[in-house]
């Protein structure tokens, strides 16, 4: 998608991929400000007017921009504005070349308001794959009544000596490393050592490259529920 426009801001033309993407045909949108894309709230703002004048002066600028189409929705582009300059050195015009990442954007916000709400009802604690600690929330740090000091740690911290020596916990970080799921009931033990009874999930991460890079644990605390089943029997 691509738009030129003066250094003021004036659209001089737009090809077809950019009225596509905002729903704009030519003849709405040659001649209008740059500021008819964006919201009121930015288009007012400070940052805005600096946003203007470091192209007038000729600064290349490029990242992730919010814009509105013309039925007013939400658009995400990766975008670059290239001032474009005259054989004097003065920028003459500004051309952008963007593309529509809006439901990329979408799509990675989703995935973070869902960590938020997991993070907020969940122990999550994540390890790298050898299994030493990178971070564990505050729900997590609870349920033992650990410290954050417990960062750089290995997970055998939470087991039994005799549980951390065995080859089954061996081979349980090794179908991590191999990129299985595990899934079940887990006996840890908190900082004091008293017994706690996990309901957790061990999830492998992986990179772009398909490179295991982390192992992230959702847990929660079943430690009541499984002494009353004990007590029962």
């Amino acid at each position: 998608a691509v738009i030129e426009f003066d250094p003021q801001g004036k659209i001089l033309c737009a090809n077809s991929a950019f009225l596509e993407t905002t729903g704009y045909d030519a003849e709405s949108i040659i001649g209008q400000h740059h500021s008819l894309l964006c919201s009121r709230e930015y288009a007012q703002s400070a940052d805005y007017a600096a946003f203007w004048a470091r192209l007038r002066e000729g600064e290349f600028v490029n990242g992730r921009c919010e814009r509105l189409t013309q039925a007013g929705e939400r658009l995400w582009l990766e975008a670059s504005y290239n001032p474009i300059h005259d054989r004097r050195g003065r920028v003459v015009r500004v051309i952008k070349i963007a593309t529509d990442i809006t439901a990329k954007v979408n799509e990675e916000q989703e995935v973070s308001r869902r960590l938020r709400a997991i993070n907020r009802s969940m122990a999550v604690i994540e390890f790298t794959p050898s299994g030493q600690i990178l971070t564990a929330n505050d729900n997590f740090l609870a349920t033992g009544v650990y410290a954050d000091e417990i960062v750089g740690a290995h997970h055998r911290i939470f087991c039994g000596r005799e549980l951390a020596s065995s080859a089954e916990y061996r081979d349980f970080w090794a179908r991590l490393n191999e990129g299985k799921f595990m899934a079940g009931q887990f006996k840890r033990y908190d900082h004091a050592g008293r017994v706690l009874w996990l309901e957790a999930t061990y999830n492998p991460i992986f990179d772009e490259d398909g490179q295991l890079y982390k192992i992230i644990k959702f847990a929660s605390d079943i430690t009541e529920r499984v002494d009353r089943e004990s007590e029962s029997i």
